[in-house]
């Protein structure tokens, strides 16, 4: 718009801020999604490790007593200073003994929180679902047994 002077004022059309506004939308629609991914990467990643540091823990108990804990709070303090009861998403490990505390097994249930495959969403690829199963010191279900 020219004023008086016949100088042109200086600012923003509507159409440049429409077109700001759409490649902001359309990046924010590209890094969300790959961010979410990365937290629940590193929330599994996180769980796994624990779950690692729990059987190397029950390892070493085992050498000295001849069979596994009990229970998780056995292993405190002796062989852990502090044993994790919940996985990365806050959800409570489930450790259970077997064949007369010959055997465990130790399991997250996943970003889900519940036992076994979630139903599937169909606009939702969810790989952080399935559960982390340890028996005995060996991941049976985890991403890198399958």
């Amino acid at each position: 718009m020219m004023n008086f002077r016949g100088k042109r004022e200086r600012g923003f059309t509507l159409i440049e801020m429409i077109v700001v506004v759409a490649v902001l939308g359309i990046l924010v629609a590209i890094v969300v999604p790959a961010l979410l991914t990365a937290v629940n990467r590193s929330r599994q990643r996180r769980s796994m490790a624990e779950m690692h540091n729990i059987a190397k823990a029950n390892g070493s108990y085992s050498v000295d007593n001849g069979s596994y804990v009990n229970a998780l709070a056995g292993l405190q303090p002796n062989y852990m200073m502090i044993v994790p009861v919940n996985d990365a998403w806050g959800n409570a490990f489930n450790y259970a003994p077997g064949g007369g505390n010959l055997t465990y097994t130790l399991s997250s249930f996943g970003s889900d929180g519940a036992a076994g495959p979630a139903a599937p969403i169909p606009w939702m690829n969810e790989p952080f679902e399935p559960d982390l199963i340890m028996n005995t010191g060996q991941f049976t279900q985890a991403p890198e047994v399958q």
